[in-house]
């Protein structure tokens, strides 16, 4: 695309006799900051890409004159138009000559279009993912291709990963000493998963100004809160919690960032188990800050092997324990008699065998899983967590202080 550029030309320059000098009006690649169209880095300068059916569509600034050209993957010119045309703001044009009026011929006797315009799809969508802004109490994830890690700064009406990230080509993986497969996403924890595709994904929910994260001795992925913090004003409980740097994920490779982002996970090696603290800037204390101590270690690499199916049935002690009022239970489903998976169901009962909650009803394919139960509503006491997976049954004691 060409615009018509007011250029002075300042010639007679060093004994040159060209350009003339004076002011002429010159075509010159599309530039004008107020045009944004897709980029197309392999096409020439001012140039939108055509869209797969051969249509194509642009934003072009007002008050300007304006032509274009096809060119071909070499930017070599094969259409060329002779005509100039000057658009008022808002107008649009189509080329009927071309490609009809919608269901309208142009012209007797020519063929009506029968494929959308995939080129005005395309600017559509580009400017829906990448210019408007999204709705009050909405966050957009900018995805890459293959793994990423990530983490849910909100607090979301439903968790479940399928209905937070549904283009996800795989399970979400948190970490607690292996990698285990998460149905549900919660706020504080933080989650491999893999896209096809570098894409955008917006949730919504209400935005988290601050959390408290459990970790334990070795390496912890956690999540994130809805601002940026910097590391170094992080607080930990017990205070002075001596850490490594903390790793983000990009591009196939960790690097050490100096901020947790909102949105994002990260890798953290502790030397002890305690809690991190993460809060707005403006909160945070300069009191009971973290210790951060460099590392030549690496963290974990991406989980490309945690979709082995494991060799047993088995459900492990609940952490913490005692606790209040929040436990995790991991456990493990093998395969089934039919070769896959099958119905399991995780259950809470109090010390007179009562069913007080069940955490898990539903048919899991093999693999290690952790679930979360908040037990705040009911009162301290010994209960025992029962899983059932087809004719395997595991029962664990737990305790509950208040």
């Amino acid at each position: 695309i060409f615009e018509a550029d007011y250029r002075r030309g300042y010639g007679l320059v060093g004994g040159n006799t060209t350009p003339r000098p004076g002011r002429r009006v010159l075509a010159t690649p599309l530039n004008d900051t107020s045009a944004h169209n897709p980029p197309n880095p392999k096409g020439p300068p001012g140039s939108v890409q055509l869209g797969a059916d051969g249509s194509m569509a642009a934003l072009i600034p007002a008050h300007r004159a304006i032509s274009w050209q096809l060119v071909d993957s070499n930017a070599v010119s094969v259409v060329h138009e002779r005509f100039w045309v000057t658009f008022q703001p808002g107008e649009i044009r189509t080329c009927a000559s071309c490609h009809g009026s919608n269901t309208d011929a142009a012209v007797p006797k020519q063929i009506i279009p029968q494929t959308k315009p995939e080129a005005l799809r395309t600017l559509l969508q580009y400017w829906k993912n990448n210019l408007i802004p999204p709705p009050s109490g909405t966050f957009q994830f900018s995805l890459n291709d293959s793994w990423n890690m990530i983490s849910i700064p909100l607090s979301v009406a439903d968790g479940r990963k399928n209905v937070l990230f549904p283009t996800a080509l795989s399970n979400a993986f948190a970490y607690a000493g292996s990698y285990i497969h998460e149905d549900t996403l919660r706020h504080g924890s933080g989650y491999w998963v893999k896209f096809g595709g570098s894409q955008l994904a917006s949730v919504q929910g209400n935005t988290i100004t601050g959390d408290t994260i459990d970790v334990t001795a070795g390496w912890n992925l956690i999540g994130s809160i809805g601002t940026p913090i910097a590391a170094s004003n992080l607080t930990s409980s017990p205070p002075g919690l001596t850490t490594s740097p903390f790793f983000g994920y990009s591009g196939g490779s960790y690097s050490v960032s100096d901020s947790i982002q909102p949105g994002r996970a990260y890798w953290v090696k502790t030397n002890s188990a305690g809690s991190i603290i993460l809060s707005s800037p403006n909160s945070a204390g300069r009191t009971g800050r973290i210790r951060i101590v460099f590392t030549h270690e690496q963290p974990p690499p991406p989980p490309a092997g945690a979709g082995q199916v494991p060799q047993e049935f088995s459900l492990e002690q609940n952490y913490p324990n005692p606790f209040n009022p929040v436990t995790h239970f991991r456990f493990r489903v093998g395969e089934f008699p039919n070769g896959g998976g099958g119905f399991v169901s995780l259950k809470v009962y109090d010390i007179l065998g009562r069913d007080v909650a069940t955490l898990l009803s539903e048919v899991k394919q093999p693999g290690v899983y952790q679930v979360t139960w908040d037990a705040r509503n009911l009162p301290s006491g010994i209960y025992s967590c029962r899983l059932i997976a087809g004719a395997f049954s595991e029962v664990k004691k737990v305790l509950l202080i208040r």
